[in-house]
């Protein structure tokens, strides 16, 4: 199965951080996310802020004033002491191709050098879509294992509830970082290639409010 393998690969680039960066991927290391966040924050017309298609005022609200909570949220997933290396982020049956007992993974045009369990959420989500239970990633045990298998390979890195804990963290997390590469994305297309995904970063930093977080009060 590839994804068993892929943790084994992470491993591997793990300290060659800076040379995938060199080679133009994408700088989503937790230190970086918030001032990223921020930024991103800072674009409303991306956002889409009371358009049919992108954040309403209230969400708007919502997300600046999670931005310190975002940022300790990184620091906690960091603190878990995972390395960052290659992050695919769009890792799906649709980009692995497979011949003669051997892979070959296409699309790294969006990888990152990130939290390696950022890689779970588009896994699991288009794993769970393609198996008709798109939405009980939490709970459905096909989905459970292929968590599991991905997460195998990382025990030498924490107990099996650190690992746990630091997977439902990166989830969040990643629906951030999905939103940061989508609004790298569509900043290179003409207008009309861009109308075409505007609702995709507004849409990400929707799945993230409705992903369970809560606004510190006061």
């Amino acid at each position: 199965m590839v994804l068993e393998a892929l943790p084994w690969l992470q491993i591997a680039l793990a300290g060659q951080r800076d040379e995938l960066l060199a080679l133009g991927a994408l700088d989503r290391r937790l230190a970086g996310l918030p001032a990223q966040y921020e930024a991103l924050l800072g674009d409303t017309a991306a956002l889409r802020v009371g358009l049919a298609d992108g954040l309403t005022a209230d969400e708007y609200a919502r997300l600046v004033a999670f931005a310190p909570q975002f940022a300790a949220r990184c620091a906690e997933l960091a603190s878990y002491g995972l390395p960052e290396t290659l992050h695919h982020d769009d890792f799906h049956d649709g980009n692995i191709f497979v011949r003669d007992g051997r892979y070959a993974l296409a699309d790294w045009g969006e990888s990152c050098v990130a939290h390696p369990f950022f890689t779970l959420l588009v896994t699991l989500r288009s794993t769970a879509y393609r198996i008709g239970v798109l939405g009980q990633e939490g709970q459905h045990p096909a989905i459970l294992r292929l968590r599991d298998a991905y997460l195998e390979p990382w025990s030498p890195y924490g107990s099996r509830a650190n690992l746990l804990a630091a997977c439902a963290l990166a989830r969040q997390v990643a629906m951030v970082a999905r939103a940061l590469t989508w609004h790298h994305v569509l900043d290179g297309l003409d207008e009309a290639d861009r109308a075409q995904d505007a609702d995709a970063v507004p849409g990400w930093l929707q799945e993230f409010l409705g992903s369970g977080i809560e606004i510190a009060q006061g």
